[in-house]
């Protein structure tokens, strides 16, 4: 009920509902009420009539006072999952954090399979040439290899002139024959005397030619002398007897005897260094007739010589060997050998 109706009496009775053919009049000719009748069963439900007009909308009511919470009710079954819904925008990349700390390293995997070569790929350019650097300091000088084979034996050279035969020594004096004697006769053969004293030897007859020396020189300058190399050479004067011969640009063969022999070797140094010279014969190199020159700082020249007497007991090879700390530049070398008659 709307709360500003006022209820009506339960025996209130529009005047529209009881048909009348007169005018009701006023109250005061109306009879008293009787009393009211017993209520009628009640009758058929009549069709519906048509809906009427919606109606003005009421006055909103006060509102009342909120009801007490009621009790939380059983959680119902979970729904089932729905599609997935569209990526949303991709959000603004955040800051980097700060880096943590390294883990410990982790046990090596097992290698992989090597893979199929692939093709080998072009050739680069080739590189610019890099400055050459400085020129290491002289090693010591190292064993001497052993001797190379024996080459073939050369063709035999012409015979030389036949020498001039010495002058013979003048004939002693024919003593006088003494006289015959008589033939005594034949006596017995006697024993065996005494060997006789040794006669004194005659005078010594007029000397006869002498042979020519045998000797050699060899030489060699403005020549490039190599570190650790043979000293090559030339024949300046040759021994036709073929007791000394250049056997190749870097040995000469002594055949037995006795030698004299002189060398001296010299050579332009552009820095501050030293050069080394050391003989070889009878298969062994030997230093105590070797040559050693220092020089100081900047451009300078280095030299030595040496003189000694080498006994031959067999065929050997001669030769030197040359060591430097630099790059030599004008090397020359003179070398005489001399046999001597013994």
């Amino acid at each position: 009920m709307h709360p500003y109706h006022t209820p009506l009496p339960e025996d209130w009775i529009p005047c529209c509902t009881i048909p009348c053919s007169c005018d009701p009049g006023s109250q005061e000719d109306r009879g008293p009420t009787g009393p009211k009748g017993e209520t009628g069963a009640a009758g058929e439900t009549g069709p519906t009539g048509p809906t009427g007009p919606q109606g003005a909308p009421g006055l909103r009511g006060v509102t009342g006072p909120t009801g007490p919470t009621g009790a939380t009710g059983a959680q119902g079954i979970q729904g089932p999952i729905g599609s997935q819904g569209p990526a949303g925008p991709k959000g603004e990349t955040g800051a980097a954090g700060e880096t943590g700390p390294t883990g410990p390293t982790g046990p090596q995997g097992t290698p992989g399979l090597r893979g199929v070569t692939g093709p080998t790929g072009p050739t680069g350019a080739t590189g610019a040439q890099g400055i050459q650097g400085p020129i290491g300091s002289q090693g010591p000088a190292g064993p001497r290899g052993e001797a190379g084979a024996t080459g073939e034996t050369g063709p035999t050279g012409p015979t030389g002139p036949q020498g001039t035969p010495g002058l013979r020594g003048v004939t002693g004096p024919t003593g006088p024959t003494g006289a015959t004697g008589a033939q005594g006769m034949q006596g017995p053969i006697g024993s065996q005397g005494p060997a006789g004293p040794t006669g004194a030897t005659g005078a010594t007859g007029p000397t006869g030619v002498i042979p020519n020396d045998v000797a050699a020189s060899f030489i060699n300058y403005g020549a490039q002398f190599q570190n650790a190399a043979l000293i090559p050479m030339g024949i300046g004067v040759a021994d036709p007897t073929g007791n000394i011969v250049l056997t190749d640009p870097t040995r000469i063969t002594l055949a037995p005897g006795v030698y004299s022999i002189f060398y001296e070797v010299s050579a332009l140094l552009p820095d501050s260094g030293y050069i080394q010279v050391t003989p070889y014969y009878n298969s062994a190199p030997h230093l105590e007739y070797g040559i050693y020159f220092m020089t100081g700082a900047g451009r300078s020249s280095a030299s030595g010589s040496a003189s000694f007497l080498v006994e031959v007991p067999a065929q050997t090879v001669f030769d030197l060997t040359f060591n430097s700390s630099v790059r030599i530049g004008d090397g020359t070398l003179n070398l005489v050998i001399h046999k001597l008659r013994r």
